[in-house]
């Protein structure tokens, strides 16, 4: 018989899920890009350029935006108060929801712990932390850990309210005790809709197996006082459940659908596992399993009748708030295991294990998810790449065949404040017939000197994509460069011909910058540059020079590459300045005949001549 784990050592173990949480999810807070949900919840909450606003302000722009779901503003005046504290960067913000997903899996451990200090035959040690472990080794649960949505939120309330209702039916009940258990119901409710399954939950527990006595009627009165800090959302709910009803249920989830997607989810893909740890914990025969089986149990249930009655399930992830429940029965399981021989810490290490080789791997969570968090454009990239590339007066035009107004949404949280305009292709109308789309396009790209072209390379284009490049080419566009190629997205600038040269050699070879001189995050000097070929250049013959030249007159840096063959082309140089010391340097160019050497004559836009000319100088930073 296992001795029970020694206090020092379960918090040990404790510290260590809680310490892997943080890598895990710290490590997804630096890969992805925020997704439209998540964009909405900064503007709510004041945060990025739709900011800064008050607590008010969030409460009232939730009430007045008509196109998102109108879910309850709980999170999002925390977020408010959260951002104006810590900062409104993407980490600051989602540094939120990590804070709740780790007080949620300690809530989860403390409420284990508790229920099993009641049990009378000493069947189960370490439901607390098996608890625990099950529920920071759900790679869904810690998908949501980083995420800038209500969902950890109305999961740690909903479990504080389920903990501080066994407190009050099993320890000694004090006037904070029960403030507690009606401001974590109140709370549950104002984070998301779905705490409303912990109110059910908890309501008919209450009413079908709690003694009726003294104390059951000040129960009930703590859930009143929850309910009635609810009040004030009560209209905006009626509302809301109407307007989701109608919209969603053509795509609500099926009752065979939320239980296979909720097994597959919760068990991170491991239904095995799941099924020991469910069967293991059957043959618990403690008083305490009573309240466990009905919370998990009762929850799904509930899930399913608000879906039959309201058809609003859309997604698993409406259920998290249940992740705790279950998880108890995963832990109560667990401790069975244990006290029959397991140690403790290799079902602890291969829950974890499994919870987080499926947070590393995207294939898990996207086989839940649909576009918007499962293939997130990556923003941040093209965010940088336009900060260090674009030009006041550009345009941003995006294709992807799904939704507008979610990549629009996207958009305008990342760029929404930058000197250059932004588009999808789907928001330029007209179809395809009769040239209508095409003119649109056309009109689209009046005044227009550079377009940069950014592709969800995710799915296959419609329509729209091969008509708005017909069109760049009716207008003569230049394909300049690739700026990001990924497996979800590709941006390529182009640019229009120029209407004069920098520099001319023998009349027959012209070049224009297309962007100022710059230096790149790589220390690499950028040269956008436009050639202009005569038709009678000899092909094959010249060769272009770029050289770099210091202070002193030396050449530092230099790119020696034959021309183009089209007649007029767009090429982006770099040149590695990364070895180089700060200062500023001038960059001249030549062309020659790469066989002989022989230099033809140029002549600058100032009328000056020579075979080595000026195109301009950039400057390196210390």
């Amino acid at each position: 018989m296992p001795s029970t784990q020694p206090r020092p050592a379960v918090i040990g173990y404790l510290l260590l899920i809680l310490l892997v949480l943080v890598g895990v999810c710290m490590a997804q807070m630096a890969h992805d890009s925020l997704w439209y949900d998540e964009v909405y919840s900064m503007f709510y909450a004041g945060g990025g350029h739709y900011g800064p606003i008050s607590p008010i302000d969030t409460v009232e722009r939730v009430l007045g935006e008509q196109r998102h779901e109108k879910n309850p503003p709980g999170y999002y005046v925390l977020l408010n108060v959260w951002g104006h504290t810590v900062g409104w960067s993407e980490f600051a913000t989602q540094m939120a929801s990590l804070l709740a997903a780790l007080l949620t899996v300690s809530v989860t451990y403390r409420l284990g712990h508790d229920l099993e200090r009641t049990q009378q035959r000493d069947s189960t040690r370490g439901v607390g932390l098996g608890a625990a472990a099950v529920l920071a080794g759900s790679a869904f649960f810690l998908y949501y850990s980083h995420e800038l949505r209500a969902y950890l939120f109305v999961t740690l309330f909903g479990v504080s309210a389920v903990w501080c209702y066994w407190r009050l039916l099993r320890y000694r009940r004090t006037l904070g005790l029960y403030a507690a258990f009606s401001l974590t119901l109140a709370a549950a409710l104002y984070m998301h809709y779905f705490g409303f399954l912990i109110v059910a939950v908890l309501g008919l527990y209450h009413l079908l197996f709690a003694p009726k006595n003294r104390q059951w009627w000040q129960v009930v009165a703590a859930m009143a006082v929850g309910g009635l800090l609810y009040l004030p959302w009560i209209g905006v709910l009626l509302s809301a459940a109407v307007r989701a009803g109608n919209e969603l249920r053509a795509t609500a989830l099926t009752i065979p659908a939320i239980i296979e997607t909720l097994g597959y989810a919760f068990s991170t893909a491991n239904i095995g596992l799941l099924a020991l740890l469910i069967g293991s914990a059957a043959l618990v025969r403690e008083a305490y399993m009573r309240f466990v089986w009905f919370c998990a149990a009762g929850g799904i249930v509930a899930g399913i009748a608000l879906n039959a009655v309201l058809p609003v399930l859309t997604h698993i992830r409406y259920l998290t708030v249940l992740w705790p429940l279950l998880a108890l029965l995963g832990g109560v399981g667990i401790g069975w295991l244990h006290r029959r021989g397991l140690p403790l810490a290799w079902l602890v290490a291969v829950l974890l294990l499994i919870g987080v080789g499926n947070t590393l791997d995207p294939t898990f969570i996207r086989t839940l998810h649909d576009y918007y968090n499962g293939n997130t454009m990556p923003w941040r990239e093209v965010r940088a790449e336009l900060d260090q590339a674009a030009q006041s007066g550009d345009v941003f035009a995006f294709h992807s065949p799904i939704a507008e107004l979610q990549q629009a949404r996207e958009m305008d949280y990342y760029l929404g404040d930058m000197p250059i305009r932004f588009s999808t292709l789907e928001a330029i109308s007209g179809r395809a017939e009769n040239d209508e789309y095409l003119n649109n396009v056309t009109q689209f790209l009046t005044g227009v000197p550079r377009l940069w072209l950014g592709i969800d390379t995710t799915r296959a284009p419609n329509f729209r994509l091969a008509i708005f490049k017909q069109a760049l080419v009716q207008q003569q566009y230049l394909d300049c460069y690739t700026a990001i190629e990924r497996p979800e997205l590709r941006l390529d600038l182009y640019v229009r011909p120029p209407t004069s040269a920098d520099l001319s050699f023998d009349q027959r070879v012209k070049l224009a910058l297309a962007a100022p001189l710059s230096v790149d995050r790589s220390h690499s000097a950028r040269v956008l540059l436009t050639t202009t070929l005569a038709a009678d250049l000899p092909a094959d013959t010249y060769s272009l020079g770029l050289y770099l030249f210091d202070a002193s007159g030396q050449v530092v840096a230099q790119i020696d590459q034959g021309l183009p063959h089209e007649l007029q082309s767009c090429h982006l140089y770099r040149l590695d300045l990364s070895k180089l010391p700060a200062q500023t340097y001038t960059l001249k160019a030549a062309v020659y005949a790469w066989q002989t050497g022989e230099k033809l004559t140029g002549q600058q836009a100032d009328g000056s001549q020579g075979e080595l000319l000026t195109l301009g100088a950039v400057t390196l930073e210390p």
